[in-house]
């Protein structure tokens, strides 16, 4: 909850895409507006809490769709996600257990699915695993953690992109020093977990294997602790 973090996590995207820090922006406000004016708590919504699985939610719209007109799906995502952030909140605060990134992975699940029955829409073919053919992956090279570190962070906005992560690594130390070592310590552990179990170094470098690293120790180590 740091508006200048967020700031530096939109200019990372926008570094990456201008077009897509535009539809991260839109979606976002379009998750605010509907906890704003359908029942969504006031204090959470002026934490932003209605926005960022928006927001994430848009990214993947743009990233994993495949159709020219896919900014226009954007806006109605992010409103769909913000009704779902309403929804699961009611639930779990009772529990006083945190949504998280809840609305966004159903969202884009169940809109990767959709993808495969509704005419029109199709997803990005450079996401699609279709054939076994694909799914033997190389384990040559060298790895570098260096490089895998900061495109792991950039990877939790679904953003391949050194410059990108360098930014959201910089937000997370801006929000709170612990969040930026927090968030160093899951990807260096995840780093050398993938690497003992012999995952190919291509998807290393490009920080998949660290992104839900760092989202879970900052999540286990910081956010459930401050709930006790």
């Amino acid at each position: 909850e740091n508006a200048l973090s967020g700031g530096l996590i939109l200019l990372g995207i926008f570094l990456h895409s201008p077009l897509l820090a535009t539809m991260a922006f839109l979606s976002s406000m379009a998750g605010t507006l509907t906890g704003y004016y359908f029942g969504g708590d006031r204090a959470a919504v002026k934490s932003g809490l209605y926005g960022f699985n928006s927001l994430l939610s848009g990214i993947a719209v743009m990233l994993f769709l495949y159709v020219s007109w896919r900014w226009m799906v954007v806006p109605f995502v992010g409103c769909a996600s913000g009704l779902l952030m309403i929804l699961f909140s009611k639930v779990f605060n009772k529990w006083h257990i945190p949504v998280l990134t809840i609305p966004f992975v159903l969202m884009t699940w169940i809109g990767l699915l959709l993808t495969y029955q509704i005419d029109g829409l199709h997803v990005n073919p450079s996401f699609v695993t279709a054939s076994p053919t694909q799914w033997l992956i190389p384990y040559n090279g060298t790895p570098n953690f260096f490089v895998s570190l900061i495109k792991g962070v950039g990877e939790v906005f679904i953003i391949d992109s050194f410059w990108a992560g360098s930014l959201i690594l910089l937000a997370l130390f801006v929000a709170g020093w612990r969040y930026g070592v927090y968030a160093i310590a899951g990807a260096f552990i995840s780093w050398l977990t993938a690497i003992s179990l012999g995952v190919d170094v291509a998807s290393l470098d490009l920080g998949l294997y660290n992104y839900n690293a760092v989202l879970t120790i900052i999540a286990v180590g910081l956010l459930f602790d401050e709930r006790r």
